[in-house]
């Protein structure tokens, strides 16, 4: 109950139901991976990884619980076995399956990138204030945010700040003048409007947004026109 009413958004419910199950089962491993993932949401990092930590302990061969314990390893040596267990274990239903290209990918960058520590912050930990702009992709109407974001030290690039975007995104044009290293093909199928079958993974290996400045960051490649007006 608390993984449908998670799909469906309803949080408190679902919280509710979960907590329901770890007071009737204190076993039930996939309630305390539900309490995590809500932690996720809220970005309480370490009360998710108690959760997720306390499901992995009483469930390691459930494919979920593997996964998003796996995003709390810190040591890429113990994160590629679990991302390993997760491509042995999950051959049963369609959003497994579906997921098996994503985590396959993950672990390839893993093994390849070894121990560096991807978006390190380079400049000093305070806050900082970066200017943004309006995003007018048809010149009349405002339909978001560009914020502008320099890779490996190269031309400003103007990219549209979205909050469901799972990391950077560019177009192939910026991505060769900022000279970015190249890691593994990808397919990406949630920018735009057709699937990318010359996308791919790269490293920048500097990125600056006004004063804040990553080392070492990730950077997926496409030649869609998915960014009208933008350059990712």
């Amino acid at each position: 109950m608390g993984d449908i009413l998670f799909r469906e958004s309803k949080f408190n419910e679902a919280e509710r139901a979960y907590s329901t199950a770890v007071q009737v089962d204190p076993h039930c491993a996939r309630g305390y991976w539900g309490l995590g993932r809500l932690e996720i949401l809220t970005s309480h990092r370490e009360a998710a990884h108690d959760h997720i930590a306390k499901a992995f302990q009483l469930n390691p061969r459930e494919p979920d619980i593997v996964l998003s314990f796996a995003d709390f390893v810190q040591d890429p040596s113990a994160r590629i076995t679990l991302l390993r267990n997760f491509l042995a274990l999950a051959n049963g239903n369609s959003e497994d399956r579906a997921r098996r290209g994503d985590v396959a990918a993950r672990l390839e960058i893993t093994e390849r990138l070894g121990h560096v520590d991807l978006a390190r912050l380079a400049s000093p930990y305070r806050p900082y204030r970066i200017k943004l702009a309006g995003y007018f992709p048809n010149g009349h109407t405002q339909s978001g945010l560009l914020i502008q974001v320099s890779l490996n030290g190269g031309r400003r690039l103007q990219l549209i700040l979205d909050s469901g975007a799972d990391g950077i995104f560019v177009n192939a044009a910026s991505a060769r003048a900022a000279k970015v290293e190249p890691l593994i093909a990808e397919r990406v199928d949630d920018v735009g409007s057709a699937a990318d079958s010359n996308a791919y993974v790269a490293l920048a290996h500097h990125v600056t947004m006004g004063s804040l400045e990553l080392e070492d960051c990730l950077v997926h490649v496409t030649d869609t026109s998915a960014f009208p007006t933008a350059d990712g």
